[in-house]
């Protein structure tokens, strides 16, 4: 599986002790930076035209093999999405060298080809007339016959499911018509015993015994079926828990919203009162007072800390132009009674709404923890085209052992 940008995210374990390449390594990475050009290049073609046509395609593609020489994989690849509707290809590859193989040796010999295609792990079987007239050791096995007779001289027909006759009856008429090879489709097979078989089928036109035939070679992928079936409950099921997710951070977050409205509404009146017992109080209940007050502006100052960090989570950055020379002024004006070392600059950066944020936290920190003389000096310098702002001051600093 890959996104869009053609980096993988995810690959089986077949595919990791087949191509001897670890998940852990290769997430992340383009087949650009793993195969030679010209099969990156392949690849990557086809990915695109899943992604620009929203739909499966099916394909055959070439692959160097570790241990030597080129693999051809008979590829279905398809698009599809996750919770937030980001967009994926996956690809399920058959390994088809063998039978490639095996259409070369047909043309060399047909002595060869039919070695080959009785050695074939894959189930083979040739029809005629509607009749079958080979079927290969596999597809004896497949059907849960005793022997190849148990199958030739019957009807082709009594192998596939009664639903699917008029789509066997269509790829016959396309082959008769064209003349060519039909690709890849899933179909429904019948075993003697009467059980029903999920298949992927491919049929090309062949010459059998010198009289015009039909071979057909197809794997069985009721368990693949079976975990597409799994994997689109699950993905089903996270759809849902994520859309209890969002309802439930909606939630969260309006209780905060109104927590922190009222709360900050509170102590701000809870700061005017403890100004009145200030200016009426005096001795030891006016210090009192006061560090009430400290206390209170603490809360508030931890409310708004808390209001900015959600608001970094929530909000989406959106980087604009920005006076930084105006942006650090901004802030310094905040602060009229401290001494300040700013030469300006004339920049405009690109930043988000939170750029202030940075330059309060930097120069209300070095007045905090500096004290009411510390001196503040801010520069600004390009490097290699981006900004630089250093935030320095006079103050004690943080001891080395604290640090």
């Amino acid at each position: 599986m890959k996104d869009e940008q053609g980096r993988y995210i995810y690959l089986n374990k077949f595919d990791e002790s087949h191509f001897n390449r670890r998940q852990g390594d290769l997430r992340g990475k383009t087949d650009f930076e793993l195969w030679p050009l010209y099969v990156a290049e392949q690849l990557w073609k086809n990915d695109q035209t899943v992604l620009k046509a929203g739909s499966a395609i099916e394909v055959v593609e070439e692959m160097p093999n570790p241990k030597g020489g080129i693999t051809y994989w008979w590829t279905c690849k398809f698009p599809f999405k996750d919770a937030s509707a980001k967009r994926y290809v996956g690809g399920i590859g058959i390994d088809i060298t063998d039978w490639k193989q095996a259409e070369a040796a047909l043309q060399e010999s047909e002595e060869k080809y039919r070695n080959l295609v009785e050695l074939a792990p894959e189930p083979i079987v040739v029809h005629r007339r509607g009749d079958v007239v080979y079927a290969n050791p596999s597809c004896v096995a497949f059907f849960g016959a005793e022997k190849r007779e148990d199958l030739v001289g019957k009807p082709v027909l009594q192998f596939v499911h009664p639903d699917d006759h008029e789509v066997f009856r269509k790829r016959n008429r396309e082959m008769t018509e064209k003349g060519t090879t039909v690709p890849l489709r899933s179909e429904r097979f019948v075993n003697l015993d009467g059980q029903v078989v999920d298949v992927e089928v491919v049929a090309t036109p062949i010459m059998y015994e010198n009289l015009p035939s039909v071979m057909v070679l197809f794997r069985d992928i009721t368990e693949r079926k079976r975990a597409e079936e799994a994997f689109q409950r699950y993905a089903k099921n996270l759809g849902l828990l994520h859309r209890d997710l969002e309802i439930s951070n909606r939630e969260a977050n309006l209780y905060l919203d109104i927590l922190t409205h009222d709360i900050g509404n509170t102590e701000n009146v809870s700061n005017l009162y403890a100004d009145l017992l200030i200016e009426s109080l005096d001795g030891e209940a006016a210090g009192y007072a006061k560090k009430l007050q400290r206390s209170v502006q603490k809360s508030i100052e931890i409310l708004g800390t808390v209001s900015t960090i959600r608001r970094i989570h929530r909000t989406k950055t959106e980087l604009k132009p920005t006076d930084l020379d105006a942006a650090v002024r901004g802030v310094m004006s905040d602060y009229p009674t401290s001494i300040f070392l700013y030469n300006g600059a004339n920049y405009q950066v690109q930043a988000d709404d939170l750029l202030p944020v940075v330059f309060d936290n930097l120069i209300g920190n070095a007045i905090k923890f500096g004290g009411a003389d510390v001196e503040i000096a801010i520069r600004i310098e390009e490097d290699d085209g981006f900004v630089r702002v250093s935030v320095e001051d006079t103050g004690p600093g943080i001891p080395d052992d604290d640090k």
